[in-house]
């Protein structure tokens, strides 16, 4: 059995699990035993260990112990076939590899085992630096979305950043800045042209804000009064 299922007791609460999601997603409509749900007679038969195929007084369906143990033991079979196809894989792979070491002299038995040894290291090394990498993302990630507050710019910002480096993550939020503020700019400015401002209206209403004088912030926020 592979690592996911090391007893039996673990592959009944898988299956059992499956099964209650399997049902809850069908939901219950009464009609798994033939009864519209108002005798309640379907409710006690399933009360009763359990043995009853019929459904519940709620509409829920419910399985006969024997229906669960047939499910159990299918899985159980299919889990010994998996782990017996791994034996017999890793069996005929290691005689494999033993006939190729008896046609081999001294030295070439010593050169493949110095080439094992130092696929396994690399192999070792790749897993280590993957891991060093994903932890430097995570903080850098976590460096990125504190700048970004810090300077007042949208959370999404963060997505277009590089994460390989330190270095490499400031340099990215530098530049997106520069843009991000130019495009705002921009923005506002063809507002401006296009007659954004208005004057103040003939009923004495309030005069619309400078747009030259006011920041990002203050422009998006009247924008939406």
């Amino acid at each position: 059995m592979n690592a996911k299922h090391n007893t039996i007791e673990d592959i009944k609460r898988d299956i059992l699990g499956k099964m209650n999601l399997q049902l809850f997603a069908e939901g219950g409509d009464g009609s798994a035993g033939g009864h519209d749900g108002g005798a309640g007679t379907s409710g006690s038969a399933g009360g009763q260990g359990g043995e009853a195929g019929t459904s519940g007084g709620d509409g829920a369906k419910t399985l006969t112990q024997a229906e669960v143990d047939a499910l159990i033991e299918k899985r159980l079979a299919r889990e010994r076939r998996d782990a017996e196809k791994r034996t017999a894989d890793a069996v005929e792979k290691a005689r494999k590899e033993a006939e190729e070491r008896a046609r081999m002299t001294e030295e070439e038995r010593g050169k493949a085992d110095r080439e094992r040894a130092e696929k396994a290291a690399k192999e070792r090394e790749e897993q280590l630096s993957k891991r060093e990498a994903e932890i430097t993302r995570r903080e850098l990630r976590a460096q990125a979305a504190e700048a970004l507050i810090k300077k007042d710019l949208p959370k999404e910002l963060g997505q277009l950043l590089d994460y390989s480096s330190e270095d490499a993550m400031q340099d990215s939020l530098t530049n997106v800045e520069k843009v991000f503020r130019a495009a705002v700019q921009a923005g506002v400015d063809a507002r401006i042209a296009q007659g954004g401002r208005r004057v103040e209206s003939s009923g004495g209403g309030n005069q619309t804000p400078d747009y030259d004088k006011m920041s990002d912030e203050e422009y998006y926020a009247s924008l939406k009064k």
